[in-house]
């Protein structure tokens, strides 16, 4: 009897050694496989074009010829600061933890790609590179409720995943622009001259600032020579200064609001930011004609050679009393939209630069 009660025994302790390894086993298997690289076969260098489709709406993304661009704006540049944080999100993206591997419950987690249930619909991100190698499709859900990351899964797979990441999803083509207008910095500007609609005009630039002879010295001539040829930006005045007005006559007794008012305002050309694209077309360029604001023109230095660059600024009226602004630049093809703040920073007239004869008097 007590041989019978022993075999049970060890019978029950073989099936629960058995089971405990099994379960310490499956669980080794299942933490291996957390924080592994989501997107570990991915040829990061090949990729070339980035979908992101959504209930009907699509976002393109494509290279051409070295430089991402926008396919619903008309091959308008892609914000690249913003798309690096993309792409690098989702390279760095790993499994933190395996969720549902059952259909039914995708939309529990945002993973369903049902249109019909826009609340749980996900995102379907499509990675292709040169010739197709490097393609991936990837179904984006919803962010976790702890923040720790997002639920992700491949299409090709049934198994869904936390991951470490928080993804910027967006599929309006116009939050994906490269907002940046410029690549000047303050110091490369040399002169701006400003032509209102009005007929009002007026120029500013940073006076080339006098070298005293006796402290010049014939140590390195060729070097001087080279400087006096190129005029750079290291031999101007920091500051920009009134150079002509159409109406100067008026401004001759008044002072300025304050010393560097002008260089605020070479500060804010530089700062315009575009918030939309579209290509120019006859029909807004008519359009625009009865809406221009004024006309900038740059002058500025690359490499010792001094360049112009030319803009214009427009404010239309719409008939539902909305007003947009817009900004085109000289030999562009797209019409660009910016903030009623950028437009107003850059079209104030010049008394505005001026106190006012009442408050000197005072």
């Amino acid at each position: 009897m007590k041989l019978k009660q022993l075999i049970i025994v060890l019978s029950i302790a073989l099936i629960a050694l058995i089971l405990g390894s099994s379960l310490l086993a499956d669980k080794h298997g299942e933490q291996s496989f957390e924080h592994k690289a989501l997107l570990s076969d991915v040829d990061w260098q090949a990729l070339n074009g980035i979908e992101l489709e959504q209930g009907g709406k699509t976002l393109v993304i494509e290279k051409v010829l070295q430089e991402w661009q926008i396919a619903s704006k008309d091959g308008y540049p892609a914000d690249k600061e913003k798309l690096s944080k993309f792409l690098q999100s989702l390279k760095d993206a790993k499994v933190i933890e395996l969720k549902t591997k059952l259909e039914k419950n995708y939309h529990r987690l945002g993973l369903s790609l049902d249109d019909s249930d826009n609340q749980s619909s996900g995102v379907l991100l499509s990675l292709s590179g040169a010739g197709d190698k490097s393609a991936v499709e990837l179904v984006l859900g919803n962010n976790a409720k702890d923040n720790r990351g997002q639920y992700a899964r491949l299409l090709s797979e049934p198994q869904s995943y936390l991951i470490d990441q928080t993804l910027d999803i967006n599929l309006d083509g116009s939050d994906w622009i490269e907002p940046q207008l410029f690549e000047l910095v303050y110091n490369d500007v040399s002169q701006i001259d400003v032509n209102f609609a009005s007929g009002e005009s007026f120029v500013i630039h940073r006076p080339i600032e006098e070298t005293n002879e006796d402290e010049s010295t014939n140590d390195n001539v060729d070097q001087n020579t080279e400087q006096n040829n190129e005029q750079t930006s290291e031999n101007r005045s920091s500051e920009f200064v009134l150079k002509f007005a159409s109406n100067a006559a008026e401004f001759e007794q008044l002072a300025l609001k304050y010393d560097t008012i002008f260089s605020g305002l070479v500060r804010n050309v530089l700062n315009v930011k575009a918030t939309d694209a579209q290509l120019l077309s006859d029909t807004n360029e008519e359009l625009l004609k009865e809406n221009k604001a004024a006309t900038f023109e740059l002058s500025y230095q690359v490499s010792g050679a001094e360049k112009t660059q030319s803009f214009t600024l427009y404010k239309q009226e719409l008939e539902d009393d909305s007003i947009k602004y817009y900004i085109t630049f000289s030999g562009g093809k797209y019409l660009l939209s910016i903030s009623e703040f950028n437009y107003n920073q850059l079209v104030k007239p010049l008394s505005d630069y001026y106190q006012a004869e009442e408050t000197q008097e005072e």
